[in-house]
């Protein structure tokens, strides 16, 4: 029992002087402690600002990317237009170049039919 009381001796000689160093000590740990949490909170703060900034930087290249699916649909669909007209076009002018061919052939008949007429009546009055 003479450790403890040696030790009590101690500390009722040094606790009045220690006690406001203690105090001081423990308020500093728990402004620093304070300051780590603000610190922290800040840094929280900080990553929610950039991640709101990135939402947003993700949100305009979405909406850019919208406009220009809508544009490329509206040429897609310009370029059908062109496309239809196009194959009318060239059906028109196959309807008329058949007709044409008809006609030529026609008149190949003919003009065939007609010479060989006239060499066969040629031929018969020599």
């Amino acid at each position: 029992m003479g450790l403890w009381s040696v030790l009590w001796g101690v500390l009722k000689a040094v606790g009045p002087h220690a006690a406001p160093h203690v105090a001081r000590a423990v308020t500093g740990r728990k402004s620093m402690d304070e300051r780590r949490a603000q610190a922290a909170a800040e840094a929280i703060a900080e990553d929610l600002a950039t991640m709101e900034e990135r939402l947003a930087a993700a949100e305009e290249g979405a909406a850019s990317a919208k406009r220009s699916a809508a544009a490329a649909a509206e040429r897609s669909v310009a370029a059908e237009d062109a496309l239809s007209r196009a194959q009318a076009q060239f059906a028109e002018q196959m309807n008329a170049t058949r007709k044409w061919i008809l006609a030529l052939l026609i008149w190949n008949c003919l003009i065939t039919g007609i010479l060989i007429i006239y060499v066969i009546v040629a031929m018969a009055r020599h």
